[in-house]
């Protein structure tokens, strides 16, 4: 595992408060306004990895948010399972596939991209367009996308450098309230 992300000191490059549109989103989905939410958007498959957010997750219990995931496959059964199993289960919303998610990144006060294998997604795009920070993994074409400025950074496969990156960017929004 490499080592976690060095906490995040400035406010500088990130947006805080909720960015436009997102208490719109946030009926969408159905979440309540003020609450702290994090959104993963993608295929649920092993290589999307899921389970390193939702093991991150675990890792969370002292922050108070909810993980949205839209999206829907293989795995989702299992991973339903294992968040049982963690004790998080409570803390997931999952909303299946959503037609024009896009339109969605805005209820998140945070986005995770826990791919294992990427080009350049287009769930990094969208959450770059609707102004959402980000936490993303080294992958394949992701370092072409983004850089220090418009995400955290972290090393594929490892949910500790997840969490701790999810952990400064929550420590750095704590500033601002939650969208609503």
């Amino acid at each position: 595992a490499s080592p976690a992300p060095a906490p995040y000191r400035s406010t500088r490059h990130w947006p805080v408060g909720c960015p436009s549109g997102g208490a719109r989103a946030r009926r969408n989905l159905a979440f309540p306004l003020g609450g702290w939410v994090l959104g993963w958007v993608g295929r649920v498959s092993f290589e999307k990895g899921a389970d390193m957010l939702i093991e991150a997750l675990s890792m969370l219990r002292h922050l108070p948010l909810t993980v949205s995931v839209i999206g829907d496959g293989d795995e989702r059964a299992r991973l339903q399972d294992r968040a049982r199993e963690l004790g998080v289960a409570e803390r997931l919303v999952w909303a299946g596939y959503v037609r024009d998610a896009s339109s969605l990144y805005a209820a998140f006060d945070v986005f995770a991209l826990t791919s294992r294998t990427e080009g350049c997604p287009l769930a990094l795009l969208d959450a770059m367009a609707a102004g959402t920070p980000i936490v993303a993994s080294k992958v394949g074409g992701v370092e072409e996308c983004v850089g220090a400025r418009e995400a955290l950074l972290v090393q594929a496969g490892d949910q500790t450098a997840v969490a701790t990156a999810i952990g400064n960017l929550f420590a750095v929004r704590a500033f601002a309230r939650p969208c609503g």
